[in-house]
């Protein structure tokens, strides 16, 4: 049998905080705003892993999560 990865980023919208849920420990993520420009980067921790972009302008961003299974990507809204 095949398994899926479900990631998910919640909540959505938000005010700068948010949590990825569903990446593998080790995986890294990178945060771009809507100009294409590299905001944030990690490692995912934890299943649930919490990333903090408070003071960021409000609008939409586009979260890379890339990993052994593969490479996601999420929208995420800034300001509710």
């Amino acid at each position: 049998p095949c398994s899926q990865t479900v990631i998910s980023v919640y909540p959505n919208p938000n005010n700068g905080s948010f949590v990825i849920s569903g990446a593998d420990h080790g995986d890294t993520y990178k945060i771009y705003n809507y100009q294409g420009q590299l905001v944030s980067a990690g490692n995912i921790i934890s299943v649930n892993t919490h990333v903090d972009l408070k003071g960021m302008a409000d609008g939409v961003y586009l979260v890379s999560i890339s990993g052994n299974s593969g490479i996601y990507h999420l929208k995420v809204i800034i300001g509710e």
